[in-house]
């Protein structure tokens, strides 16, 4: 996977000379909810994009073979479900990531593709592989407004993703018995932005009611980092209080001292989960898990500070210690009265 990257994405094709070389700041030409989806595959002359085109078919497709016959949703989540059952233990699971606000396609890509030579490195780590869902986000700082619109659009496109998922585990993986199963994991963080668009999407989910019909939990970890919603999201209906639905458990880290989320705050006048927590952390759902960053993180990294390595090492034994009390995470230190775990 070190040369792989899979994406998801409900942005423009960028093209030369007849091939697609990127994706661009635009929704899709045919519908803001239309997906792509692919591989990047680097090379010594840079990278090459291969497209899983996603071309709707009546047809019954058979999951083991009829490769260029599937559609390209089915094509992605067989070729995971292959990966993640031949791969060892220690990388069977997935993480599907949704970066913020002013992220190029291309940025989202690099940073992305960083992110997962941490994980698969890391030999403590369960996730061999990440994908990419990317927004089309202007990746300009001062087109804040403009990427909030886009993020709200996008989360129907991402619900879109989730009920493909959602289809093929219901008419294929759940009709597998247990020795056949892939024995791994899917796990979603959401970073900055990404997490209005998560917010956007379990409304749209909602809206076919899918929520109240005993709905698979496809995510075992939600992860959310600096996330730009309201702080009191867990408190209504309208935002994320459904979101413990589709998981198993919830993980938010927070910095108080996040220069980004103080300037939404004053854009919203509201203030930010990913700044100071949930409005009132002794009531949020007993799986939502809150992480005080503080004392770990400084300087440029106040915004994008997943990566650094105390972050780092604990959303990795967040992501390996499924059914762990969270307090046996080593670096944690609890604080009862305001039901938070400080990174130490």
């Amino acid at each position: 996977m070190g040369n792989e990257l899979y994406f998801i994405t409900n942005r423009n094709l960028v093209e030369e000379n007849g091939k697609v070389i990127s994706f661009g700041k635009q929704f899709n030409s045919v519908s803001p909810v239309n997906l792509r989806l692919g591989k990047v595959i680097r090379t010594k002359k840079g990278k090459k994009i291969e497209l899983y085109e996603d071309i709707p078919t009546t047809e019954s497709v058979n999951y083991d073979t009829d490769q260029q016959r599937k559609a390209g949703t089915i094509r992605l989540f067989h070729q995971l479900f292959k990966e993640m059952k031949s791969a060892e233990q220690v990388n069977k699971d997935t993480l599907v990531f949704i970066h913020g606000f002013n992220v190029s396609f291309d940025a989202a890509v690099e940073s992305t593709f960083k992110f997962q030579e941490k994980l698969v490195s890391d030999r403590t780590n369960n996730v061999g592989r990440v994908i990419l869902f990317s927004w089309p986000s202007d990746g300009e700082i001062h087109k804040y407004y403009s990427d909030r619109g886009d993020a709200a659009n996008s989360g129907l496109a991402f619900a879109r993703g989730f009920l493909k998922m959602r289809d093929f585990f219901v008419d294929f993986v759940h009709t597998l018995v247990p020795s056949e199963q892939c024995g791994g994991k899917i796990h979603l963080l959401c970073h900055s932005m990404g997490n209005y668009v998560l917010q956007c999407a379990l409304q749209h989910l909602k809206t076919i009611d899918l929520l109240n019909q005993g709905v698979i939990h496809l995510f075992s970890q939600i992860i959310m980092v600096a996330a730009d919603v309201d702080s009191d999201c867990f408190e209504y209906p309208g935002k994320l209080q459904d979101l413990p639905k589709i998981c198993e458990r919830i993980t938010v880290y927070f910095n108080p001292q996040d220069m980004a989320l103080k300037i939404s705050k004053m854009k919203h006048n509201r203030d930010r989960l990913g700044a100071y927590g949930p409005d009132h952390p002794l009531q949020i759902p007993n799986r939502v898990i809150l992480v005080d960053t503080t004392l770990r993180v400084h300087g440029m990294l106040e915004h994008s500070y997943y990566d650094d390595q105390g972050i780092f090492r604990d959303i990795v034994q967040t992501l390996n210690l499924v059914n762990v009390n969270a307090h046996s995470i080593e670096g944690r230190v609890y604080q009862q009265s305001n039901n938070t775990f400080v990174l130490s």
